[in-house]
């Protein structure tokens, strides 16, 4: 079996407010987000291909203090059989296992849940399901799969994980992006669709330094401006805890 992996490094997770986590980056990812600050590894190229056991002997070369790993990417679900692999490995080496995901694969979430692999996932959560915005956010659509499909996938991730919610730490993870996802009524509706689920949800800020698009590189935030959403939305979902990562 072998794997695209774009590499593992040290990393500080705002979600579990823990600086002893390591980051495997799966390379290959089925959304072009155009402010997405990993444009190096959405694509499976030749250079990140390695065998499984490769991967996993790296793995134990980082793991050193650290008793946290989470897999992120690109988008760790499109390689199923070498996720669920490593993440066995993970585990069987004592470490507690995460994934961020853009929620689009459900199948290959549902197969960590059932191993009972996973400590915690973060849902990348892009925008609220409406068609238009939905696919300006993340430039999903393709030949096989319209942006209905897309949405519909994420929201059975959504429910698969609301059947889960004792099991593991759920956080849902929105970026704030200036003129495109920014606006407190577009907040409100992601809001309305994850309040009833024991979650945390993260504004995460956005970060200009490196961009897919370029263009987004040139977008400044609003000082103060994620500051007064949390806010607002804390008031609008009293019972959901809403952080600033």
């Amino acid at each position: 079996m072998q794997v695209y992996m774009g590499g593992i490094v040290p990393i500080s997770l705002a979600s579990l407010k823990t600086s002893t986590c390591l980051a495997i980056f799966l390379a290959g990812c089925d959304f072009k987000c155009p402010y997405c600050n990993t444009p190096e590894v959405l694509d499976f190229k030749a250079e990140y291909l390695i065998d499984i056991l490769e991967a996993k002997r790296r793995i134990n070369e980082a793991q050193g203090s650290y008793d946290t790993v989470i897999f992120t990417g690109g988008e760790p679900t499109l390689q199923r059989q070498a996720l669920l692999n490593l993440s066995r490995h993970c585990k069987q080496i004592g470490l507690k296992v995460g994934i961020q995901t853009n929620g689009a694969r459900p199948t290959s979430i549902l197969s960590l849940l059932r191993e009972n692999i996973l400590d915690f996932i973060e849902v990348d959560l892009k925008s609220q399901f409406e068609n238009n915005l939905f696919e300006k956010t993340t430039h999903s659509k393709n030949f096989f799969k319209q942006t209905d499909g897309i949405m519909n996938e994420v929201k059975e991730t959504i429910t698969l994980l609301k059947k889960n919610e004792n099991n593991l730490k759920i956080f849902f993870k929105t970026t704030i992006v200036p003129g495109l996802m920014d606006k407190e009524s577009d907040l409100i509706e992601i809001g309305k669709t994850i309040e009833n689920i024991k979650c945390v949800w993260i504004l995460q800020k956005f970060n200009p330094e490196k961009t897919l698009d370029k263009k987004y590189m040139e977008l400044k935030n609003e000082e103060g401006h994620i500051e007064r959403l949390r806010e607002k939305l804390s008031k609008r979902f009293q019972n959901m805890q809403i952080d600033i990562g």
